[in-house]
């Protein structure tokens, strides 16, 4: 039957907050992006089923000083495939 407040488990309303969350709050990144004069990394994939990669190609466009690269096969809390690229910027501008 259809799920009613007095009925709705912790795990149900865990569930629909992770699944809202981007729709009630809202992170206006790309406002802000281009202030930021620190070295940028922007790693977005292609899969993520929450938040459109054109989101980051959009911010991309706007940031300075920013590196951008796309990945595939990672969902939204997956970074299988962007770790190799976190780590080989974080070495980068340890060594600056």
């Amino acid at each position: 039957g259809k799920t009613t407040l007095k009925r709705a488990t912790k795990k149900d309303w865990m569930q629909n907050f992770v699944y809202l969350f981007p729709f009630i709050q809202k992170f206006d990144n790309y406002s802000k992006i281009d202030k930021i004069t620190e070295p940028l990394l922007i790693v977005h994939s292609i899969d993520d089923s929450m938040i459109p990669y054109e989101q980051a190609v959009r911010n991309n466009k706007k940031a300075n000083n920013s590196e951008f690269f796309l990945v595939k096969g990672d969902d939204h809390n997956d970074y299988e495939n962007s770790l190799p690229v976190i780590v080989d910027f974080l070495e980068k501008i340890r060594l600056k």
